[in-house]
């Protein structure tokens, strides 16, 4: 992965979308909160926000806010 800070980008995009697009929400929101699934330093909260992960994406996806997004979406309690 290229994040600097060690955080997941792949795991962390996959929760979000298998919460958001197949409608696992409670179970998806479990997992990013179970250490055991994703370590608290692999958590998407844990983006410094430098882009390096940006510029090298080749779809071009404003990561650093995706993940913001997506660790607000998985942390909310329902």
């Amino acid at each position: 992965m290229p994040c600097p800070n060690g955080v997941d980008i792949p795991r962390v995009f996959e929760y979000y979308s298998e919460a958001v697009n197949y409608n696992d929400v409670t179970r998806r929101r479990f997992m990013y909160n179970d250490p055991d699934m994703i370590k608290q330093q692999e958590r998407a909260d844990k983006c410094i926000k430098c882009k390096n992960c940006e510029e090298i994406c080749p779809q071009k996806i404003p990561i650093p806010e995706m993940l913001e997004k997506a660790h607000a979406f998985l942390m909310e309690r329902t």
